[in-house]
């Protein structure tokens, strides 16, 4: 069935897009992710599609007077992230030509969009989600009590993934992952759930730096297991490819495009993209009929501002994957005041171009992560 649109005929817009940590392909080898070390990628397991929306009924800016606060080098081509800030999300905050940017983007009638892939967690949801079915088929739990509690097993299945991840991969790698069949899906269950036991044991606690929050969630997750120690079938887990995690990230853009099919779409190159997406368009009417080209930054401003949106927004939630809730908060509070001002400018954007439309800004990431991004950013 085809998802309604969340623009139409009258209200519309033109989005402007740019990407950070693109992968492409994310496969699993030899207990490894291959891009795991690699050089020319930022160490995040987040895929961020980003940049500046504005709504088609509203008059345009010109970026002249922004790119000249900016005072980026005369030698330089075009705007780049790492002109206006660098380092990790608390280095790039010291940044005041972010501040410039940020403050110019809340007083013009451009508003800002996200799109957050936390690829490391959204590749093992299936897995939850199979053992799901399997409790409610065999009445193992109740219906109700699974809804409640879906989002906290995943949740902590990926927190035993970034504690252990390891001997957690070397698990997944000797089974296939994701090509599990019928005849190992039991004892691939039973291994991920000793390795959850052997996690919070009273002497491995400090040995694996377990707080006492991640291990509640493994200790939980693990009965969880247990109960799950019967199930025959990973259907939803299961992919043909072994050891293939994500084949591409397409899928993504042309998503976009069907939530908001009346607006017009401009994205920076990326050769593969176009040509999936032009694939896609073959057999999906509603990509087919959407308004979308790819542009070389170079020649456009509003691009290049969105690289600057999309590498911000990676590293933030790169941020938020990396620290527990009380470690986040203790950070924050020692930030200085052009960090603290460049927060409330984050936050002034978001309720900004939430209240023009909540859809702007979406992202796939564990419970724990949402729960930083509350907190850190709105203090809730």
């Amino acid at each position: 069935m085809d998802q309604p649109s969340l623009d139409n005929s009258i209200k519309n817009y033109t989005f402007y897009y740019d990407e950070s940590n693109n992968v492409r392909k994310l496969t699993l080898l030899d207990g490894k992710y291959n891009i795991d070390n690699h050089q020319s990628k930022v160490s995040s397991s987040n895929f961020v599609l980003a940049g500046i929306v504005k709504n088609n009924n509203s008059n345009d800016h010109s970026f002249d007077d922004l790119f000249s606060e900016l005072n980026i080098q005369k030698t330089a081509k075009e705007l780049k992230f790492n002109q206006v800030a660098k380092g990790e999300f608390e280095d790039v905050l010291k940044s005041r030509k972010l501040m410039i940017l940020l403050r110019w983007l809340l007083n013009s009638n451009y508003n800002i969009h996200y799109f957050n892939l936390n690829m490391e967690y959204w590749v093992f949801l299936d897995l939850i989600e199979d053992l799901v079915l399997h409790v409610s088929k065999e009445r193992i739990i109740s219906d109700e009590i699974l809804d409640s509690r879906q989002f906290h097993y995943k949740d902590a299945l990926y927190c035993l993934l970034k504690l252990r991840k390891e001997a957690f991969l070397n698990i997944a790698n000797r089974y296939g992952y994701p090509k599990i069949s019928k005849a190992y899906a039991k004892k691939f269950i039973s291994e991920i759930s000793s390795l959850a036991k052997e996690t919070t044991l009273p002497n491995n606690r400090f040995r694996y730096d377990v707080s006492t929050v991640s291990s509640m969630k493994i200790k939980s997750l693990h009965k969880f297991l247990r109960l799950c120690k019967g199930v025959d079938d990973l259907t939803l887990t299961y992919n043909h490819e072994r050891g293939v995690l994500i084949d591409g990230l397409s899928f993504f853009y042309s998503d976009r495009l069907r939530k908001f099919n009346h607006s017009i779409h401009i994205f920076d190159n990326e050769y593969d993209i176009e040509r999936e997406i032009k694939d896609i368009s073959i057999w999906d009417d509603t990509v087919r009929n959407s308004t979308f080209k790819f542009v070389e930054s170079i020649e456009h401003k509003k691009i290049q501002v969105s690289d600057v949106v999309a590498g911000l927004f990676m590293r933030y939630f790169t941020f938020l994957n990396k620290y527990e809730l009380a470690e986040t908060l203790n950070i924050k509070g020692g930030f200085n005041s052009t960090q603290a001002e460049n927060i409330n400018l984050m936050k002034s954007l978001i309720y900004k171009s939430a209240a023009e439309c909540e859809q702007f800004l979406f992202y796939s990431m564990s419970v724990s992560e949402s729960d930083n991004h509350n907190a850190f950013l709105f203090d809730r």
